[in-house]
């Protein structure tokens, strides 16, 4: 009997070593998120090329644009606009938003636990870790059509549209965007893993 104990103490720690290892190397080497080029679209220093970080003195660049089309809520030159998860979705508010303005999203952080409290938006560059002090999320979409927001394993996945300052959207735009991610068990959602409570 003693034998079987440290037997199962043993398989416990290869399990959990294991575990962990996939968890760094979906965060920290890609995984899920990993762009079509190979480089990884997740960093724990410096963001790769392209990726603002929202939080610190660089989240507080100066904004410039032109006034948003119909349906979007503007304040000055910036779309403002709420982020809440509902349902295990990203819920962007409102959902139609203006290329080429800004944007300032306001995230419900209440919304949010495990890994649901680091917002991904990929396609414009966004990795944002979000707290209840800390729930800001800036960028300027520079593209048309249909944009994914999932969590830093891809999961709670949302969708919001970019449309041109008409309203239209180019045809070819909803080819460009990366594809949405699948909805799954990756982070152990539903039964522990990450914690999101799926």
């Amino acid at each position: 009997m003693g034998n079987a104990k440290y037997v199962l103490i043993g398989v416990s720690a290869v399990i959990i070593i294991v575990l962990l290892a996939f968890a760094a190397r979906t965060i920290f080497a890609g995984g899920p998120l990993s762009s079509s080029d190979g480089q990884n679209s997740l960093s724990t220093t410096t963001p790769p090329a392209g990726i603002r970080s929202a939080s610190g003195p660089s989240a507080q660049q100066p904004v410039t644009g032109s006034a948003a089309g119909p349906g979007s809520a503007t304040t000055g030159n910036v779309q403002q606009a709420t982020l809440a998860l509902i349902d295990f979705r990203f819920t962007l508010s409102p959902n139609k938003i203006i290329k080429g303005v800004p944007v300032r999203v306001t995230v419900d952080a209440s919304t949010l636990s495990g890994c649901m409290t680091t917002v991904v938006i990929r396609d414009f560059g966004v990795i944002k870790h979000i707290t209840p002090s800390d729930n800001i999320i800036e960028f300027t979409p520079d593209k048309t059509g249909t944009f994914w927001i999932t969590c830093s394993m891809g999961m709670g996945p949302g969708s919001f549209e970019v449309v041109n300052p008409d309203g239209t959207s180019s045809p070819s735009a909803a080819a460009s965007a990366s594809p949405p991610p699948s909805v799954g068990g990756s982070c152990g959602a539903g039964g522990g893993g990450c914690g999101c409570g799926g």
